[in-house]
């Protein structure tokens, strides 16, 4: 494996082996990456939760904190 795949690996191992819910969000406000602990809780498939604006996950009570 070369050093320009060496951090993709880690950074997927990293996702894949946590309990937590770890996730990475673009500027555009949606979902980049995911791990398993994030669609098991939310109960949404992978495609839904990269096709749905993160904002839409928000409490409105809590909306102007996040």
């Amino acid at each position: 494996m070369d050093k320009l795949q060496q951090p993709e690996f880690e950074l997927s191992a990293f996702f894949e082996m946590k309990p937590d819910l770890v996730c990475i969000a673009g500027k555009d406000g949606f979902f980049k990456n995911i791990n398993q602990a994030v669609i098991d809780k939310l109960g949404y498939t992978k495609e839904e939760l990269f096709e749905t604006p993160i904002s839409s996950f928000i409490f409105s009570e809590q909306g102007d904190v996040t």
